[in-house]
């Protein structure tokens, strides 16, 4: 296995529910640290069964643009070749997210903050970011606030990823992309 990337299907969705008054906007913008469109994070000469997490460079910044506090949401949307699960074996991998406290923090998740019970992302599901006592909620940072729940308007947080590879991998290929869906909606 050469590479991975996920890549440009980092996108936003943008859902506004008919509970949300008529003056309220819901809007996201998904960049990189310049401020750019988040494009892809490629992991060259990847290997078996290894663990690769974003660096303080890496990350996905997600800007609330809107005028509503928003929760988002995370899911695999082209899961490529493999699938997703809490372990690894053959095509199966570990793929797992984590909120900063804000955009100005200067807090990397390590590979010990992510944590399967809470942090993993698959394909079957759209799991909604949540906040519990004890940094215990889904895709929550190790410090207050390091979540995408309740997100205030005019806000962002920086969002890093978690990917264990496959134990054993058939057929070998020469890139896997994996595309993840954000999704913002109304707190």
């Amino acid at each position: 296995m050469n590479r991975i990337m996920l890549n440009g299907v980092l996108t936003g969705i943008f859902l506004l529910s008919m509970v949300i008054s008529a003056w309220a906007e819901l809007s996201i913008a998904i960049t990189n640290q310049e401020g750019l469109p988040y494009t892809n994070w490629e992991i060259h000469n990847a290997q078996t069964n290894t663990v690769y997490v974003m660096n303080a460079d890496e990350f996905v910044k997600i800007s609330n643009d809107g005028t509503v506090t928003t929760d988002y949401k995370l899911r695999v949307s082209s899961p490529g070749a493999w699938t997703y699960s809490t372990t690894t074996n053959l095509n199966q991998c570990v793929l797992m997210g984590l909120f900063s406290q804000d955009d100005s923090m200067s807090y990397t998740p390590q590979e010990s903050d992510f944590l399967i019970s809470y942090d993993t992302i698959d394909e079957s599901n759209t799991l909604t970011a949540t906040e519990e006592p004890g940094y215990n909620g889904r895709f929550q940072g190790a410090s207050p606030g390091a979540s995408g729940y309740s997100v205030p308007a005019g806000t962002a947080k920086r969002l890093y990823f978690y990917l264990k590879t496959p134990s054993d991998i058939n057929p070998i290929e020469q890139l896997q992309q994996i595309g993840i869906t954000i999704e913002a909606i109304a707190h």
